[in-house]
C-alpha cells in the first residue's frame, strides 16, 4: 500500500510549488526469487516524497527546480528476520523544464529533469535523467453550461 498526499500551491500566477508525500508499506512476499533460497521476504516501511517548483519564464515554457528524498523506517526481513542495517536512503534535486501546448483539440506537455543524488544508503547513487510526454486526448471545459453538465 502506498497512501499519499498531494497539493500544488500557486502564490502567484507564474510561481507554483507542488509536492507528493508518500507512506510505503509492503507485506510480506512468500514466493521470493529461488536464488534468494528465503521462505519469505518483506521489504519494510519507508516514506518518500516527491517535489516541485516552478516559475513561467515564457507563455508555456517553465523553469524550476525538482527532487525527491527516501526514507526507510524499518529494516528488511528473510524468512521473518531483521536484517541489520538495510534502510534505504536517498535524496535527490535537480533543474527541470516543462513546455506545453495547448489548443482546442488536445493539451500537450514535455517536461525534462536531471536529478542529481545525495546521502544515497543500502542503495546507488547517481544521475538521474527523467523525460516525460504527455498527451491530453479530451479537455474537459467546466461547466460546459449553466447546470455544471459537460
Amino acid at each position: 500500500m502506498n497512501p499519499y498526499y498531494a497539493f500544488t500551491i500557486f502564490p502567484t500566477s507564474k510561481f507554483e510549488f507542488s509536492a507528493r508525500l508518500h507512506y510505503l508499506w509492503n507485506s510480506q512476499n512468500d514466493s521470493p526469487y529461488e536464488g534468494l533460497r528465503a521462505s519469505s521476504i518483506q521489504p519494510e516501511r519507508a516514506f518518500h516524497a516527491n517535489f516541485a517548483a516552478s516559475y513561467e519564464v515564457l507563455k508555456r515554457l517553465r523553469l524550476g527546480i525538482g527532487g525527491y528524498a527516501l526514507q526507510q523506517l524499518t529494516d528488511d526481513k528473510i524468512n521473518g528476520i531483521n536484517i541489520a542495517n538495510s534502510e534505504e536512503r536517498v535524496f535527490g534535486i535537480g533543474p527541470g523544464l516543462s513546455y506545453n501546448q495547448d489548443n482546442s483539440q488536445n493539451k500537450f506537455w514535455i517536461t525534462l529533469n536531471i536529478y542529481f543524488e545525495t546521502g544515497a544508503e543500502n542503495r546507488p547513487e547517481g544521475i538521474g535523467l527523467v523525460l516525460r510526454i504527455s498527451l491530453a486526448f479530451w479537455k474537459a471545459k467546466w461547466p460546459a453550461n449553466e447546470s455544471g453538465v459537460l
